[in-house]
């Protein structure tokens, strides 16, 4: 019996290794396959963080797009109001110049009748006065002519 039961020992240490190898085997397998899904797992998450990174980045450039555009409009209507604001300036020159230059003109032409009728109330003085002379010359010379005839007897 000691060779059945050597040989049955043996058996049940080959049986023992041959389980404890294939529970080995089973325990790497299982270690391989933890793994594997460890890496596709970091794979998965860099993945991941590299699209969030990818997402971030555009989003941030979308926005700073949208930041410069609004400026852009708004340097727009900055330049818009300052056009209106410019726009009025020289509507109010130009209605300040003109009034400056029609009452200019409206005083200079006050002055310019006023210096024609003093002219015209001169020469109607002057007229007056060489009409009155000559009236008065006339008259002294008709007297005299008058004054002659009535001394002379008439033949």
């Amino acid at each position: 019996m000691s060779r059945a039961s050597a040989v049955a020992k043996a058996q049940a240490d080959q049986e023992r290794v041959a389980a404890e190898t294939a529970s080995l085997a089973k325990q790497a397998e299982a270690q391989r396959d933890l793994d594997i899904k460890k890496a596709a797992y970091v794979e998965a998450t860099k993945k991941a963080q590299a699209q969030a990174d990818k997402a971030y980045e555009i989003e941030t450039n979308i926005q700073q797009q949208q930041v410069i555009t609004e400026s852009v409009r708004v340097q727009q209507v900055e330049r818009e109001a300052q056009v209106k604001v410019q726009e009025a300036e020289i509507a109010r020159r130009e209605r300040e110049l003109i009034a400056t230059v029609l009452k200019s003109a409206d005083v200079e032409r006050q002055r310019i009748e006023t210096l024609a009728e003093a002219e015209r109330q001169r020469l109607i003085k002057e007229a007056e006065g060489r009409a009155s002379s000559i009236r008065a010359q006339g008259e002294a010379e008709a007297e005299i002519i008058f004054k002659k005839a009535k001394r002379k007897p008439r033949p």
